[in-house]
């Protein structure tokens, strides 16, 4: 087996695992902020300072627990990305920051209907669920852009 070969499920499983940490990083921040809000709307003083420490407390706590769920829900949108990507080259682009989104959407709705309650306060309403979603677009077009071969890249294969 030559190297270039043994390099490609290296890449793409580092592409993966950025994509999986960013959206989950992102996800997590999003709900971190909608409790906030939530609290805040209760009357209770919520400054700058507490939402910074619970983003990091979140990021350390629920970010790891969501990442799991959003690497598996991504696994499956890339693999079926990567497929109609074979069949349909033109539409690549789209292919997994639209498989992003979905994947999240689909987990969360999955969630809702497995489990008794809402998992997460922020999916309670559409604009959170949407909101909770849109790291997935932004994961699925960073798995994307790392596939693009950098400039030096190019220009090495052309010399």
């Amino acid at each position: 087996m030559n190297r270039q070969r043994l390099l490609v499920p290296i890449a793409w499983l580092a592409r993966w695992l950025a994509a999986t940490a960013v959206t989950a990083a992102l996800g997590s921040l999003v709900q971190t902020q909608f409790n906030m809000n939530a609290i805040a709307a209760l009357g209770a003083p919520v400054d700058m300072w507490t939402r910074v420490v619970v983003s990091v407390q979140d990021l350390t706590g629920f970010a790891p627990l969501w990442g799991v769920l959003v690497g598996i829900s991504l696994l499956l949108a890339f693999a079926v990305a990567a497929g109609i990507s074979r069949l349909k080259p033109d539409v690549a682009g789209w292919l997994y920051p639209i498989g992003g989104l979905a994947a999240l959407l689909t987990l969360l709705g999955l969630l809702h209907g497995l489990l008794p309650m809402t998992p997460i306060a922020a999916t309670r309403s559409l604009s959170g669920t949407l909101l909770m979603a849109l790291p997935g677009l932004v994961g699925g077009w960073l798995f994307l852009y790392l596939k693009q071969p950098s400039a030096e890249q190019v220009q090495s294969t052309s010399s």
